[in-house]
Formats: structure tokens, sequence, C-alpha cells
């Protein structure tokens, strides 16, 4: 069935789109590639987690990485190919690394909006994630880097992976808070070897494995030594919010010209993506402290110290 949409409806869709594309539309469409990967979420995670919510920004990252994960693990378990890889009638506005279905960007959107429209509660906030996750869905399409199907797999998987997030990161958080550090250490490098295990072979699971590895070092310490305050002022929220996206950006890109050219590339990603987390979730929260645009609170004590004392 898949082999058929992939010469026939499927590609067929992919065509007319392509057809029917203008600068505008291939403007939209880079635009939302953009959006929907990396430079996305450097912004997206920076709000949340310096200034909006703590809890929700190690809550966000969790069910970023639940749907990096299994979206990657999908993708290498399906292994179909993208529109033009298959066909040499595609002319990509782009090219992308890894297997077609389930699309990456639309899981991905599904999932990490879905747990903001979930903490908004509101019928708009739902609104308007449907309307970007088809967005999204067209971009890729008319970008001519995955079919129409792979776009349905990606809302599909996408939504079951909201679901298992949502149902667990309570848990998982309860767990991470009263475990002591040596448990939340072999947590953070079983889950690191599995997902590299499962998912090197592909760009996106290099950078699931660094950021398992730098945001699990990153919240360790700061739970433990720092625990600071995404709250104040919506003047140092909005100085920490802008000065740090600065610097995550600054860092990725940067890291990204200085590790270009270095073996083996899987490494070098790794770690790349590895700083990046631990600068967003350590690094400049600890800075944030000492130049005084937040407060760090009583640090949580490690389980079993707690344990000792009781």
């Amino acid at each position: 069935m898949l082999e058929a949409l992939e010469t026939g409806l499927g590609l067929d869709i992919v065509l007319w789109l392509q057809a029917n594309r203008s600068g505008l539309s291939d403007f939209f469409a880079v635009l939302l590639d953009q959006l929907g990967g990396d430079i996305g979420y450097l912004l997206l995670l920076p709000v949340v987690y310096w200034g909006i919510s703590r809890r929700m920004g190690r809550e966000l990252v969790y069910v970023l990485l639940i749907g990096m994960i299994g979206m990657v693990a999908m993708k290498e378990l399906l292994m179909r190919p993208r529109p033009y890889m298959a066909s040499d009638l595609i002319t990509p506005l782009f090219t992308e690394d890894g297997y077609g279905l389930p699309s990456g960007h639309v899981t991905l959107s599904l999932v990490t909006w879905g747990y903001v429209a979930y903490q908004v509660r509101r019928w708009w906030a739902w609104v308007l994630i449907v309307l970007w996750v088809l967005a999204v869905g067209w971009a890729r399409m008319a970008a001519g880097v995955h079919y129409p199907q792979d776009v349905v797999g990606g809302l599909i998987w996408g939504s079951a992976l909201l679901v298992f997030a949502l149902a667990t990161v309570k848990r998982f958080g309860r767990w991470w808070d009263q475990a002591a550090t040596w448990q939340a250490a072999l947590l953070i490098a079983v889950v690191a070897v599995l997902a590299y295990v499962f998912t090197y072979e592909d760009e996106t699971g290099l950078s699931a494995v660094g950021l398992v590895i730098g945001a699990g070092l990153g919240a360790l310490i700061e739970q433990r030594r720092l625990h600071f305050s995404a709250g104040g002022t919506l003047s140092k929220r909005v100085i920490r919010c802008v000065i740090g996206a600065v610097l995550a950006v600054g860092v990725f890109f940067g890291l990204r010209v200085v590790f270009s050219d270095l073996a083996p590339y899987e490494l070098w990603r790794i770690l790349r993506y590895a700083v990046v987390a631990f600068t967003l979730v350590f690094v400049w929260p600890w800075l944030s402290v000492r130049f005084g645009l937040t407060q760090a609170a009583a640090p949580a004590p490690d389980a079993s110290t707690a344990a000792k004392g009781a």
C-alpha cells in the first residue's frame, strides 16, 4: 500500500503542490521548516523554562525527548523514502536526512505544541495548534520532502506520543524529584545508550542523544545546586529570555561551525546538542542568578542524603 501511494496518489499530490509553487509559498515553506525545527525549539524552550515556569520547562524537555526518540524509532522501523528520493520528478526546496514516514516536523510540532495547548487549557489554543500543524504539513509536502501519508502518519503517531507523554510526565517528574543522584545519573546513561542504539542512523536521533545527556545532567545539577526561579518582574523575565535565547542560538551555530569538519561526525553532533542543552537547562539559569536576573531557592536534597538524615 505504501509503495502504491509513493508512486500513485501520494506522489500526484506532491507534484500538484510543487506545480503550484510561487516565490511566496517557497518562502513560507522554508520559514516553517526553520520554525518547526531547531530554531523553533531554541526559542520555545527558553521562553517557557526561563520566563514562565521552571516546572513546565522541565516537562517540555521530557515531552520533546519522548517525541524525538519515538518519531525516529518509527522512521527506522518503517524505512520509507522521501518523495525526492523515490522520484526524479520531484525538485526539493532543500534536502533532509533520514526516512520520511512519519513526518518529524509534524510529529514534534503536535507533541510539543500539544503539550503547550494542554497547559493553556483553552479551546482556541487547540485551534491554533491544529492550524500550525496543518501549515507545517503543507510546507513539508510543498518542499518535496514528505508525502501526504507521511503527514498523516505524523498526525497519528504524534497524537499517540502526546497522549503517552501527558500520561507519564507528572509521574516521571515526581520520580525525578525523589530519586538519588546516582539513580538519576544512571537513568540518563541508560536512556542515552538506548536512544543511540535505536536511532543513531538518523541525525535527529543523534540530536536526541545529545539532548538526553545535556538536559539530563543540566537538570540534575540545577535541581541539587541551584533550583532557580522563573518568576520575577516582567522586565527581568524578558531580559532573561532575550539574552538567554541569543546565547543559546550563538552556542548552537558557533559549535556547528567549529565541529563541522571534525570526525567522527556522530560524536561531535551529540556533543554539540549536549552542550546547547546543558547551557539552556543549567548554565544560563546559573548566570541569571549571578547577574541578579532571578533568584535561587533552596536546592532539593539528594534522596539518599535525605534518607540518612531522617
